[in-house]
């Protein structure tokens, strides 16, 4: 059986060969296209927002779909191998409703594109944009910057989204306290600015506009208080003029300077009792009228009085001629300075700046190129320091001889800096210091000048003044105001 089985099946072999294939080859079928739905019915409310996910599938009878083409128009036609996208939608300028007509055809293996595309009209409605003022949360380590008191130069940030897409947002409105005056008009692309005000015999100033980029903008804003409540608000426009509900900043008190001094208690962390009472006491010398600046005052993890960065802490401080600043915290204090002192100098402003240095201090520190001081002596042979009842002698006619009233535990002296063209440096005070060794306290011979002044080259006129002890500790003759009076009238011009 199994035999004649074999020899049958091999017959039907050879007459199959022998017979061959016969009839005409049929043509190469179209492919057919699909997407989603053959009609949307939404009016109103009820359109589809601007940004849409299509999805569409074709099927090949005699081979297989290879890719396909979409269209808006029936002209431009777009290859994709993708079977769905996401679409934004440009609505018509001034439009805030539209129909989308999209076209979609498959192409079969043989580059065969469907004659009758899957067709589907879009009933699409432009949704309005979102915005939002960023105001950062501090930590206990890093404290924000939400300048809560301030002088008229700060800075705000913002964001936005658009539900269309956000190549759909065209510019944002600006406003100072009242939402129904004329907005000051920025480009989508710029989400922050700061505002400097230009006249500070006003109470209401225009202020200059300043990008991200710190690039100078063009008009100036209107709407600013000066010793009031103030509110910055910002609104999103999109490409069809619609808007966001304008978003508002936290409340904050922007100060008009009375007077071109100001006295800066950079004590980190701040106490209000420990430095600034002494200090502003010592300028009853004939100083009536001053401005104060408490850097590091903080609330809820927030400095309520910093600038929200440098550019417009130099802004600020530049509205100032005179500067009285103290601290007993080195490097976070003299850090802050020349970070914010760079237009101030710049603008032949004076200062007189008391920074008790810590024996950790790095001698050479960039953070002193901005003051008298060259370098640090350091403290190889020990800690340097005051005894109490030590005198700071003056090296020049006129400064007081002071005598400490405790002991000073970090007295640390210095070099004053190298003439130049255009600064001289001379040395004020030196001290008695004594070193602590490990054989004991020694008398110190080596340098001892603890205080030194700036002068400009040309005109001779002091500019700055350093000292790098602390002065409320060194009041033991009750002359203190002799310094005062020597040091900010006669010498800055206070």
């Amino acid at each position: 059986m199994r035999i004649l089985l074999l020899a049958f099946v091999g017959v039907l072999f050879v007459i199959a060969c022998k017979k061959g294939f016969t009839g005409k080859p049929s043509e190469n079928a179209a492919p057919d296209t699909h997407t989603v739905a053959d009609t949307i019915l939404r009016s109103g409310d009820n359109r589809f927002i601007s940004q849409i996910k299509i999805t569409w599938w074709g099927d090949d009878q005699d081979g297989f779909v290879k890719g396909f083409e979409f269209s808006f128009d029936g002209i431009n036609w777009v290859y994709t191998t993708k079977q769905d996208s996401l679409f934004t939608l440009s609505l018509p300028a001034g439009s805030d409703t539209a129909n989308f007509n999209f076209q979609v055809r498959a192409i079969d293996n043989e580059g065969l594109k469907d004659p009758s595309p899957a067709s589907l009209v879009y009933p699409v409605k432009n949704s309005s944009p979102r915005c939002s003022i960023f105001i950062p949360a501090g930590t206990a380590l890093f404290p924000s910057r939400n300048t809560i008191k301030t002088y008229p130069a700060f800075k705000f940030y913002w964001n936005a989204s658009d539900p269309d897409g956000d190549p759909n947002l065209d510019h944002f409105e600006l406003f100072f306290n009242d939402t129904t005056t004329a907005p000051y008009i920025l480009p989508s692309s710029i989400k922050e600015a700061a505002f400097v005000a230009k006249d500070l015999l006003s109470n209401n100033p225009d202020c200059e506009v300043y990008s991200g980029t710190n690039q100078r903008l063009n008009p100036d804003i209107k709407g600013l208080k000066l010793n009031a409540i103030n509110i910055f608000y910002v609104r999103a426009v999109d490409r069809v003029g619609a808007k966001s509900v304008a978003a508002a900043s936290y409340s904050f008190y922007c100060k008009k300077p009375v007077n071109k001094i100001l006295v800066v208690n950079a004590t980190s962390p701040y106490t209000p009792s420990k430095l600034s009472t002494f200090h502003i006491n010592m300028l009853n010398v004939g100083i009536t009228a001053y401005d104060t600046l408490n850097a590091f005052v903080k609330n809820n993890n927030n400095y309520d009085e910093l600038s929200p960065d440098y550019f417009t802490q130099n802004k600020a401080l530049k509205f100032f001629d005179k500067i009285v600043w103290f601290s007993d915290n080195d490097s976070v204090s003299l850090s802050f300075a020349q970070r914010s002192l760079g237009e101030f100098l710049s603008n032949n402003g004076r200062i007189f700046m008391a920074i008790n240095f810590s024996q950790f201090f790095y001698e050479q520190s960039a953070l002193l190129d901005f003051t008298p001081v060259k370098e640090l002596i350091p403290d190889t042979m020990g800690i340097f320091r005051m005894n109490n009842t030590a005198a700071l002698k003056p090296m020049i006619a006129g400064y007081p001889t002071l005598k400490a009233t405790s002991i000073i535990s970090s007295a640390r002296p210095f070099l004053k800096s190298i003439d130049n063209g255009s600064s001289k440096f001379v040395d004020v005070y030196q001290g008695d210091l004594i070193v602590s060794t490990t054989s004991g306290p020694v008398s110190w011979s080596g340098p001892s000048v603890v205080c030194a002044k700036r002068t400009d080259a040309n005109t001779n006129q002091t500019n700055f003044i350093f000292i790098s002890v602390p002065l409320d500790r060194l009041n033991g003759n009750n002359n203190m105001d002799s310094l005062f009076r020597k040091a900010l009238v006669q010498e800055l011009g206070f």
